[in-house]
């Protein structure tokens, strides 16, 4: 099989002729091993996140968030809500599977569904 390259000289994969874009990512829940990803609800998961976050001692958890640590319950649950409801981006509460609680959540972001 001959390589291929870019106008920059990078290797390209084989090509996908049949190629189709996918649809975008749906709010589903995905069963694990050890947790569960639920999609975000911040009336249900709000309370658990603001509280998993809080066990925090420093802002490592935020470092590459586009916000900072809030500073009570009020403010993380209107981010939350905002997350939830984002049409942008798709965001799971991570929900352990024996406690049964939220711990932290994750955001499926930068979906291009032409890329795939």
């Amino acid at each position: 099989m001959s390589q291929h390259y870019n106008d920059w000289g990078q290797p390209l994969g084989a090509a996908m002729p049949d190629w189709q874009p996918r649809p975008r990512p749906q709010g589903e829940v995905l069963n694990g091993d050890y947790c569960r990803l639920e999609p975000l609800d911040a009336a249900h998961h709000g309370r658990e996140l603001f509280a998993a976050y809080a066990m925090a001692g420093d802002g490592r958890d935020w470092t590459w968030l586009p916000v900072e640590p809030f500073d009570d319950e009020a403010q993380y649950l209107a981010f939350a809500t905002a997350c939830q409801h984002s049409t942008d981006y798709v965001h799971f509460a991570v929900i352990d599977q024996q406690t049964n609680r939220a711990v932290g959540t994750l955001a499926l972001m930068r979906i291009e569904p032409g890329m795939g």
